[in-house]
């Protein structure tokens, strides 16, 4: 695996892309948790098309604040490649798997 520092988020975009991920991670726990609830069928098909709406919708703004990050920083990260980000330094890191 290849690790390499891209630099640092200032508070605020630590602060955002935090806040999108614990979404995303609710919204996935909300999901897992869907079946064990006391919902009619039609209530969890209900909760489950607008947990999936959401989720898209989250992924959308995930994808808009990295592009918004790497055009501000001109941070070049190949398709290939994900971020990983460190928030308690705030240093973001391409990670991409070695071939």
């Amino acid at each position: 695996m290849f690790k390499e520092k891209l630099g640092n988020l200032k508070l605020n975009e630590r602060e955002e892309i935090l806040m999108l991920l614990e979404r995303k991670w609710a919204l996935e726990e909300l999901m897992d948790a869907l079946d064990s609830q006391p919902y009619s069928d039609e209530e969890k098909k209900d909760l489950h098309i607008r947990i999936v709406a959401d989720l898209e919708k989250n992924q959308v703004a995930y994808k808009k604040w990295m592009s918004d990050i790497t055009e501000k920083y001109h941070w070049k990260i190949g398709d290939e490649a994900r971020c990983k980000i460190d928030f308690n330094t705030s240093e973001i890191f391409i990670v991409q798997q070695s071939e």
